[in-house]
């Protein structure tokens, strides 16, 4: 039934994007994808993708790209966190070290809020990112972010958590991705905060039986 679910929800929401002038691509060519990330415009890549500090293999992460008249003109990526056990505040304060603190500490302190309920297979976003042509339209964002998540699924069937950390000020489009969870000032930073990272910044996601009962009840393309 999921996957029966998955198919016709990917297939309208698809079409809504190719109506608006859009399609969307999903690559894991980990060589090239520097490359495609910074011909749209990107700065830079958040250490958790770079791809010179990360091993990742095939099945591991994948990046989806809008395109727009055969060009990528925008995209986000997704990496799979199998936490086997690991409690979340550890996995976070652990990694943040190598990823941003050169070994020294870069989180001090994880919301027990947040470990509590993040546990299991989690599936990581982030680098969300769009040209300037790209840009302004709430149809297209919630479109190719609700895509990027049926991706993920038939990725990671058997996911727990997809989650993101974002601006406060963006909190309020959590929406556009179906998110249904929202926690703030999750994590604190030590100082100084690293570059795209913010203490004040929300915790948001959606855990798997949200995710499903969205694709059963056909809510996913309604926007």
């Amino acid at each position: 039934m999921i996957q029966n679910d998955l198919i016709i929800q990917s297939a309208k929401i698809l079409k809504t994007l190719n109506d608006l002038g859009y399609d969307c691509v999903a690559e894991d060519d980990f060589d090239t994808i520097p490359d495609k990330v910074f011909e749209f415009g990107k700065p830079f890549q958040s250490p958790p993708f770079e791809n010179l500090r990360n091993d990742f293999t095939k099945g591991q992460a994948f990046w989806a790209f809008l395109m727009k008249d055969g060009e990528r003109v925008g995209g986000l990526a997704a990496q799979c966190q199998d936490l086997r056990g690991e409690r979340f505040d550890k996995f976070m304060i652990r990694t943040a070290r190598g990823q941003y603190g050169g070994g020294q500490t870069a989180i001090e302190w994880v919301s027990p809020a947040a470990t509590e309920v993040m546990n299991g297979k989690l599936i990581y976003v982030g680098e969300l990112f769009f040209s300037e042509a790209a840009r302004g339209s709430r149809r297209v964002l919630t479109a190719f972010a609700r895509l990027s998540l049926i991706l993920m699924k038939m990725t990671w069937p058997d996911f727990d958590w997809i989650y993101a950390f974002v601006p406060r000020e963006q909190a309020r489009f959590a929406d556009y991705y179906a998110f249904t969870y929202r926690l703030p000032q999750a994590v604190k930073w030590a100082d100084p905060e690293p570059r795209g990272r913010a203490s004040d910044h929300f915790l948001v996601g959606v855990n798997a039986r949200d995710f499903e009962h969205f694709l059963t009840c056909g809510e996913l393309s309604k926007f």
